[in-house]
């Protein structure tokens, strides 16, 4: 345990000179308890390495505070808006992101990386717990969400394709939040669920008050590498209020996230807002830290997100007027 710390503390101290994860010279940066982490081979070539490289740490990050989640990815080049040619070009851009000058920046960073170490040997010395189900079951190649909110009652359609990363996948655990309404806090919050197709559900759990767990049956035992899509449909029930946002967080590894919100023509939001890389916390603000957005002429809006980072929510936010 001590060695492994050790050396993967020195090999990610090491990670964050240059461009970090994205260097040129990737291959020879790396040592080797990062390698036994990251499962790189040895004929593993340079894309190979990377995508490793920023699946894995992800993984790993997913279990750091947020405020160290985002030092250490940072710190590295594993968050996608911290890809600076040099370490001082990362720590600027995390300096104004949380509005602290650049000392406490690098001891924050050296505090991440220190954390992300210690967990990363965690992983190696033993099975860690996952947050949702075994993260190295499968990872999701594409998913797609169509939210309806001019019908009555929210509705959600979610469609996923995953693809399995060992033999004998014949079970996966579906899981969100519904959190509450400030002005609803005392009341009991629900939500209707049924599989349209891909698998059988098996049981619903409801680990905590405002999340939701659903244990999906495949259809057949997954291979190693096969594919397999199924879709959700999801329904808040009638007269209980949904919180202005829809936002997918995932704790592995997702491709591509399409989603379409259905708003309508009648009582549109007096603002919508793009969020990308943001933090549980982050949305409570209510305070429009993205890009603006308009629905169309139909009252629908379209927004696609390419390599989340696990761990960082996606998708977008409004306020009524």
């Amino acid at each position: 345990m001590a060695a492994d710390y050790t050396g993967l503390l020195d090999e990610l101290r090491a990670l964050r000179k240059g461009r970090g994860i994205f260097s040129a010279e990737i291959t020879q940066r790396i040592g080797p308890t990062l390698r036994e982490l990251c499962h790189i081979q040895a004929d593993d070539q340079v894309p190979e390495v990377r995508e490793k490289l920023l699946r894995h740490l992800g993984d790993v990050a997913a279990f750091l505070p947020a405020d160290l989640r985002v030092a250490a990815s940072a710190a590295v080049a594993l968050h996608p808006a911290a890809r600076h040619q040099f370490l001082t070009g990362r720590i600027s851009w995390l300096a104004q992101r949380i509005g602290r000058d650049e000392r406490t920046v690098r001891r924050r960073m050296d505090d991440g990386i220190a954390q992300l170490a210690e967990v990363a040997a965690r992983c190696l010395s033993a099975p860690s717990p996952r947050p949702e189900n075994d993260q190295s079951d499968f990872y999701v190649e594409q998913f797609s969400a169509v939210l309806i909110l001019d019908r009555g009652a929210p509705e959600a359609l979610e469609r996923r394709t995953i693809v399995a990363e060992r033999d004998d996948l014949d079970q996966i655990v579906v899981a969100l939040s519904l959190p509450t309404v400030p002005a609803a806090k005392d009341r009991d919050r629900d939500l209707a669920a049924e599989v349209l197709y891909g698998g059988t559900l098996l049981r619903r759990r409801r680990p905590v008050g405002s999340r939701f767990e659903f244990v999906l049956t495949l259809p057949k035992p997954l291979r190693a590498g096969e594919r397999h899509e199924y879709a959700m449909r999801y329904r808040v029930p009638d007269g209980q209020a949904m919180r202005e946002h829809y936002v997918y967080t995932s704790p592995r590894r997702c491709d591509l996230f399409d989603l379409r919100v259905r708003f309508g023509l009648v009582d549109p939001p007096g603002r919508i807002w793009r969020v990308e890389e943001a933090f549980h916390r982050d949305l409570d603000e209510e305070v429009p830290a993205g890009d603006g957005l308009a629905p169309d002429k139909a009252g629908e809006l379209h927004v696609v997100f390419r390599d989340l980072l696990p761990g960082f929510g996606y998708g977008v936010q409004w306020t009524m007027p």
